[in-house]
């Protein structure tokens, strides 16, 4: 179990998913997170911010046990770039393409601190 959470900042729609063949559980939605396709040459960017309690911390911080982000699946003619930011691995950001229509995933981890898995729609 993961010690730390992900939070979706920016750049994601949350789309409740309709199909008779999987009804929904009680009064629980389905919901899937949507990227809206870009017109190139625009470019999409997901924001992700990682959690450790309410904090939102620096590499400093974090005791040598950094966050690593890397792709799972892709769709399209080339992976999805990720970049962390220097000295804030906490903050990441995944940027779509034109042709890069979708199912995407992305790990997130750290040493000692478990995984979070994401899926996105780009679409």
């Amino acid at each position: 179990m993961p010690n730390f959470d992900a939070v979706i900042v920016a750049g994601v729609t949350p789309t409740i998913w309709e199909d008779p063949r999987a009804p929904h559980r009680g009064g629980v939605p389905h919901i899937y997170r949507r990227v809206v396709l870009p017109v190139a040459p625009a470019l999409a960017t997901v924001t992700i911010h990682c959690h450790i309690g309410t904090a939102f911390l620096a590499d400093g911080g974090l005791g040598g046990n950094l966050f690593v982000a890397a792709r799972v699946a892709w769709s399209g003619l080339f992976p999805f770039p990720i970049t962390q930011g220097v000295g804030f691995s906490a903050a990441i950001a995944l940027t779509f393409t034109a042709d890069m229509a979708g199912h995407q995933e992305l790990c997130i981890r750290r040493p000692g601190g478990g995984a979070i898995l994401l899926s996105f729609e780009v679409e």
